[in-house]
């Protein structure tokens, strides 16, 4: 990522989301909602760059949305990309040390519809809830409780917890 892809304060955009904040930052006065008031104690102004100040005392530097799509995009299935899920996206760009609001969800969403991941992740399925009972039942010979006649079964387990098995 190069540093010109940085937020850069004269190329915001009215729908940016930086653009109240860095406007607060610039001119502070009386009529800024106090929920940007809030937000604004953790960004700071540096240059013609808007920085995110994290709890650690660590600026990051906060992409607008075109940058931060790119950043994703470079993360994810760039030259050294390892198709990495949601989660690991945000951490490694973390690392590098940038920042946008919505970043996890954007990295997670990013993930999901990556045509290649889904093209070579294997095919899951959810076994029913009958199969699943049916497995245990082996498991639990001797441990049973119940009226059978009513059509349930109630497994004892220790501490007094009962779990209600039903019967098919």
């Amino acid at each position: 990522m190069n540093l010109d892809e940085i937020l850069v304060i004269n190329n915001l955009t009215d729908n940016d989301w930086g653009k109240p904040i860095v406007n607060y930052l610039e001119n502070p006065d009386g009529t800024t909602c106090r929920k940007i008031k809030y937000r604004a104690l953790s960004y700071v102004i540096i240059g013609n760059e808007l920085f995110k100040k994290t709890p650690e005392g660590v600026l990051l530097k906060c992409l607008g949305e075109t940058e931060a799509y790119l950043a994703v995009s470079n993360t994810h299935s760039g030259a050294c990309g390892t198709h990495q899920a949601g989660h690991k996206i945000k951490w490694l760009l973390f690392r590098q040390g940038v920042y946008w609001p919505t970043m996890l969800k954007d990295c997670i969403e990013f993930a999901k519809g990556c045509q290649e991941c889904e093209k070579h992740v294997g095919i899951q399925r959810v076994v029913k809830l009958k199969q699943r009972i049916q497995t245990l039942f082996p498991l639990l010979k001797g441990k049973l409780k119940g009226n059978p006649r009513i059509g349930m079964k109630f497994l004892a387990k220790p501490y007094g917890h009962v779990e209600r098995l039903l019967k098919n």
